[in-house]
């Protein structure tokens, strides 16, 4: 295969910021868990401050309160009342206590919706809230809908999305069912440099998935177009509304339109 999806393949270092962090999910070995009342600011005898595992336990287990980077456990106050805890934490001291089973990539708050898999899939690469003209003629949320038609802020948005629904994705990708639509400068973003940005990182993983390059002056993006690499590029909103409509791609149409183009970068 053509390794669109890059399942198992290793994140490069330009590829991290795709994802806001990786959570590790392990089965843990607890035994008996020692339960931590012992307050970290008491006295250092009377602490497990860097001190090892209770002798006839085999972990300890705490309710923790404080700073996220340094939280400690909680204990009772001269009332014997706890604090109000933040989180648990469990304090292993063997390695063979941890099983490692996934690794789990968490995207930010806000991320795109997933995929139905019921209809097919435009991702619309653009910061504006409002949405192009062309866009807004298949901007349908109901069920009933013809097109699903996400809208992502940035090629970093998109990446996670498809990186997230890698396994719809190549179903849908191997009945035309996907495509992305991006326009051509975004300011924090790769600049004029921001669809070229989005190809390169969308060829790299998914290098059937059909984009098409939309916006005012092609002039900047005519290099970009290659049918080969299934890469398209526009201004024209009739050709952008065929797209997005997911009718077969007519190169001769898009060439027609991109000679058009060059005329008035010249004149």
């Amino acid at each position: 295969g053509e390794g669109e999806l890059g399942d198992d393949v290793d994140m490069g270092a330009d590829e991290r910021d795709m994802w806001s962090f990786p959570l590790l999910m392990c089965f843990l070995l607890l035994g008996r868990a020692y339960p931590v009342i012992e307050h970290s600011t008491a006295p250092f005898d009377c602490t497990l401050h860097g001190k090892g595992c209770v002798e006839g336990y085999d972990s300890h287990y705490a309710l923790v309160a404080g700073k996220e980077s340094s939280m400690q456990p909680i204990g009772l106050d001269e009332e014997g009342r706890p604090g109000l805890p933040k989180a648990d934490e469990i304090v292993v001291f063997s390695p063979t206590q941890v099983l490692p089973r996934a690794l789990l990539y968490v995207v930010e708050k806000g991320a795109l919706a997933p995929p139905s898999g019921q209809r097919p899939v435009v991702v619309w690469v653009d910061p504006n809230h409002e949405m192009p003209e062309v866009a807004s003629c298949v901007l349908d949320t109901s069920e009933n809908a013809a097109v699903e038609v996400l809208h992502a802020k940035s090629t970093k948005e998109l990446m996670a999305w498809l990186h997230a629904h890698r396994f719809l994705v190549r179903s849908m990708l191997e009945s035309g069912r996907v495509r992305v639509v991006t326009n051509r400068y975004r300011e924090h973003d790769g600049g004029d440099g921001a669809a070229a940005r989005l190809v390169r990182r969308v060829r790299a993983r998914y290098p059937r998935l059909e984009i098409l390059v939309f916006c005012g002056h092609c002039g900047p993006a005519l290099s970009l177009w290659s049918p080969a690499r299934h890469v398209f590029v526009t201004t024209h909103k009739a050709i952008a509304y065929s797209f997005v409509s997911m009718e077969p791609v007519d190169p001769d149409l898009y060439l027609n339109a991109i000679a058009v183009c060059r005329v008035c970068c010249v004149e």
